[in-house]
């Protein structure tokens, strides 16, 4: 090995640091699995936290959509003294037409509106699964939600839905497959408040065009009003999602979009609240990783110092002959760098294979597949970047042993011998 540095060029103290390793494989080893355990642990949490920060995104839409608007329940909305038709099903009020049409007038008006849908939430039957599906329906372009699509696309074209992997579990149905959904149409008398006829079903036929990441155990169907005839009603609306235009400040949005609405108006603007779970999530990630990652940078001060240890002798010949304190400090550090380059080299697929099996197996919990979108979240050059981990555990925990040999007197390194 040290023919092999004079062959490179390389100085004294780095050949000599470079060298060092093979002299005791197995405590090398022992450093290695150190340092690779290190860097899986942080590679892994910032996977994880990628793949969750995802998961959140596309279940809760707080990206693409922050803002929610929801019908006002307080003293003069919807839900106090405000001109409304009453829901005889003892529900939520149903919004007026004109209501309706000052809401849509006032996100049109709003020059931050870069998207909005509204969306209806009713129930459908559909053959072979038992008990009513679950079904939210759309009015106008939904599809820059951010969607996490597991398989197929999302429904661009009327009769297209997509569905939960729930639904294709319960009905025994893959994506591009067809099936009858009922769907029970409830006629109201305003000037009545009251039923003014049975439920009408409705029969339509459906292709399922995509299965979507929406973590349930219930069957759940997502398409357009156009397709689901009679949910796209005020008695079945939920909530609008607003997306907004880059740039754009949400709480001045929202606080501006409320005045226009009133204190006692109609409607009523927030942010998105959703993906607490996810924000515990990768907060414990963080610790657990940071945790790891000073345990092994233990683990490599405890070799890194043994081996400075054993070689106190030899150092104290060193400088003797005329070794600086800088060059001291070269030769400890140099030592963990091959087995920091591999421990890098390990650590990166073990991370991703690690980072995928677990959130398959958190979906699983959720009855729910994952789209690739959500394991794959590191480019090879993020990968590159995230593996000098290793090189930094290493290095920093070598500092300091590297930093005693440098500052010890020759005689005193040949007297500790």
């Amino acid at each position: 090995m040290h023919r092999l540095a004079g062959t490179l060029n390389l100085p004294r103290p780095v050949g000599i640091g470079l060298a060092a390793p093979f002299a005791r494989p197995l405590r090398t080893a022992v450093t290695l699995a150190a340092i690779a355990f290190g860097a899986t642990a942080v590679i892994f949490a910032v996977g994880l936290s990628a793949g969750l920060g995802r998961a959140s995104a596309a279940q809760t839409h707080a990206a693409s959509a922050p803002v929610l608007i929801q019908q006002n329940f307080g003293p003069g909305g919807p839900g106090g003294s405000g001109p409304v038709t009453v829901s005889p099903d003892n529900g939520p009020p149903v919004p007026t037409g004109a209501q309706l049409a000052q809401l849509t007038s006032a996100l049109r008006a709003r020059p931050g509106t870069a998207h909005y849908a509204a969306e209806y939430n009713g129930g459908v039957k559909i053959q072979d699964i038992s008990g009513n599906v679950q079904a939210f329906a759309y009015g106008g372009d939904a599809s820059w939600m951010d969607w996490g699509i597991i398989s197929g696309h999302w429904y661009d074209a009327p009769g297209e839905v997509d569905v939960n992997t729930a639904f294709l579990t319960q009905s025994g149905l893959s994506v591009g497959d067809t099936v009858t959904a009922t769907i029970g149409q409830v006629i109201r008398d305003p000037a009545a408040v009251h039923l003014s006829a049975p439920p009408h079903l409705t029969q339509v036929t459906i292709t399922i065009a995509g299965e979507v990441f929406a973590p349930s155990k219930d069957p759940r169907i997502y398409a357009s009003t156009q397709t689901l005839p009679g949910l796209g009603t005020g008695a079945n609306l939920d909530q609008y999602y607003v997306g907004l235009k880059p740039g754009t400040n949400v709480a001045r949005y929202i606080e501006t979009l409320n005045g226009t609405f009133g204190a006692n108006g109609a409607w009523q603007a927030m942010p998105e609240q959703g993906g607490k779970f996810y924000t515990i999530a990768v907060g414990l990630i963080g610790i657990l990783a940071l945790m790891v990652a000073i345990a092994a940078g233990l683990g490599v001060l405890n070799t890194v110092l043994m081996t400075t240890r054993d070689k106190v002798h030899d150092m104290g010949v060193f400088k003797a002959l005329g070794m600086r304190p800088g060059q001291t400090l070269t030769m400890v550090v140099c030592q963990v760098i091959p087995p920091a380059v591999i421990a890098g080299a390990i650590a990166s697929p073990v991370a991703v294979a690690l980072t995928a099996a677990t959130i398959r197996a958190m979906a699983g919990t959720a009855h729910t597949g994952v789209p690739a979108s959500f394991t794959a979240v590191l480019t090879p050059s993020q990968l590159a970047l995230l593996s000098l981990a290793a090189l930094v555990i290493a290095v920093l925990d070598a500092l300091l042993p590297a930093s005693w040999a440098a500052r010890s007197r020759p005689a005193t390194a040949l007297r500790a011998e």
